[in-house]
């Protein structure tokens, strides 16, 4: 057998048995576990692996965006990651919501002027992290109008969150929408969006 004392010094007797090897261990992990509970890692630590640390990047409230466009959407940003830092073509700047999404939603950039494009990319969760907040049930698609009427182009992201639609030969394009197909359990961050 085997003693093991716990907090308030009363000795816990486990007795071992030939054939309960596994069954012993158990019981040994389960009085350890119990005499020292897992701590709690601290707000800095947890700040440290979240996209918060990238917090310093993103004080500029208003990024200049890749070409003139407004941005239109019902997902609400978390602290000073804003919908624009989606859009101002900087890898390692990025929208953070501050809730999950909701399926039906959208997140649209509209041109204030149409762009002939070949290729449109988007690419979510935070690039430093292993796509961590990638967005899970979406659709990519480009419109030479209104958005969502008479798509030019539509793509599902990938298991990665990424998506891409070519145009061959180039369209001009009018509206970027990301829809969001189903709700996820995560927050979302949206990394880039690019046209060319």
């Amino acid at each position: 057998g085997m003693k093991i004392s716990d907090h308030k010094g009363i000795m816990t007797q486990l007795v071992w048995r030939p054939g309960e090897e596994i069954a012993y261990a158990e019981k040994v992990r389960k009085v350890q576990n119990w005499r020292n509970p897992v701590a709690r890692p601290s707000p800095v630590a947890a700040k440290v692996s979240s996209p918060e640390r990238y917090q310093n990047l993103h004080v500029n409230s208003q990024p200049t965006p890749l070409r003139p466009a407004s941005i239109e959407t019902s997902i609400p940003n978390y602290l000073t990651f804003n919908k624009w830092f989606a859009f101002d073509g900087d890898p390692n700047t990025f929208f953070w919501s501050n809730r999950p999404p909701n399926a039906g939603e959208t997140f649209d950039i509209l041109l204030n002027h149409p762009f002939k494009a070949k290729m449109i990319t988007i690419s979510t969760g935070c690039n430093q992290m292993n796509a961590h907040d990638k967005v899970l049930h979406a659709v990519l698609e480009v419109s030479a109008g209104e958005c969502g009427v008479n798509p030019l182009g539509s793509q599902k992201l990938d298991g990665m969150g990424k998506g891409r639609i070519t145009l061959d030969p180039p369209r001009k394009i009018k509206c970027i929408r990301l829809g969001i197909e189903e709700a996820q359990e995560n927050w979302v961050i949206i990394n880039d969006v690019s046209i060319r």
